[in-house]
């Protein structure tokens, strides 16, 4: 039986987000991860 899994990486305002899933067989699992903010600073010209 073979097992699949996938990690998602996406930005839910203001937190980076990793949502990892897993399934094997007729088991599914998910687990969500905030790593933290995003502290970038963008600095604009005018």
């Amino acid at each position: 039986m073979a097992m699949k899994s996938s990690l998602t990486i996406l930005f839910e305002n203001p937190f980076w987000v990793g949502l990892f899933e897993r399934i094997d067989g007729n088991k599914y699992e998910v687990c969500k991860i905030t790593f933290g903010a995003d502290d970038r600073v963008i600095i604009g010209t005018s």
